[in-house]
């Protein structure tokens, strides 16, 4: 018989390997002698603990499995026993961690020890304690960060409003303003004074003359100002001070005898008149 099975013998139910013996009378009284030699063939068993990361699979006994459990396969030994095989598997779980980041252009994202400056997605993957992976999915964005720059022109003295800013001086600003993603937007402006120039002058006449300047005729003593356009857009402011001389008038008689001569002012005059 198998292991654990019994075999019926007389009214017995045997289940251990050994002789047995029973007696039976015949009809003259003799006893019949009933001899059992049993023997108890071995029933194998093999029991194995197996395990798979999810979505793998294990190959056993002609199967493929992928779900965790008990499974039970068995075997004819020569003697027409089972072997019987015994697999608990187990399945170990496979993680996967997904997070989304967003940079600005030109910044770094430090990730599982490196440092990423591109749009993309990105894959690291560690194993478990049962050898498993964990999966770790990166989608990173990079955000625009945008640059305008401009030129402007101002006058001397004058004033250019940027950014809340009065910018008088010539030079290169900057300001920034963080957008919707916070990443900066930058505003560069490249400010140039130009030249106001001014020119001065002093000029006398006599009184009675005249003065031209500037497409004017002047008489009167005072300060003249004029100003004309250069070609940044500025004025070039003239200025004339003009001073009016007096013209002085002496009045003189004189008398002087007919053939007589009169000195005046270097020159000899004989001749009445004026």
């Amino acid at each position: 018989i198998c292991k654990g099975g019994a075999y019926g013998w007389h009214g017995r139910k045997l289940q251990a390997e050994g002789v047995y013996y029973d007696s039976l009378k015949t009809e003259s009284g003799c006893d019949s002698v009933y001899q059992l030699t049993l023997k108890v063939n071995p029933v194998y068993s093999f029991a194995e603990k197996q395990e798979i990361c999810k979505g793998g699979v294990y190959a056993w006994h002609g199967r493929k499995l992928q779900t965790e459990g008990v499974y039970y396969d068995s075997l004819k030994t020569k003697s027409g026993c089972d072997s019987v095989y015994q697999l608990t598997l187990k399945v170990n779980p496979v993680y996967f961690f997904a997070e989304k980041q967003a940079i600005c252009k030109g910044g770094t994202y430090a990730w599982h020890g490196r440092l990423l400056q591109a749009d993309g997605v990105y894959y690291d993957s560690l194993k478990s304690e049962a050898g498993c992976d964990s999966v770790y999915q990166l989608k990173l964005k990079v955000n625009p960060v945008y640059f305008f720059a401009e030129k402007q022109e101002i006058c001397k003295g004058g004033a250019y409003a940027w950014h809340g800013r009065k910018l008088q001086a010539e030079g290169v600003y900057y300001d920034s303003l963080k957008t919707e993603s916070g990443c900066d937007s930058v505003y560069q402006l490249t400010l140039k004074v130009n030249p106001v120039y001014f020119f001065a002058e002093k000029q006398a006449i006599c009184k009675g003359g005249t003065y031209g300047w500037h497409g004017r005729l002047l008489q009167a003593d005072g300060v003249y100002f004029d100003s004309l356009k250069t070609e940044s857009g500025c004025d070039s402011v003239y200025q004339l001070t003009l001073k009016v001389n007096p013209v002085y008038f002496f009045a003189e008689k004189q008398e002087i005898c007919k053939g007589g001569v009169y000195a005046w002012h270097g020159r000899k005059l004989q001749a009445e008149g004026v």
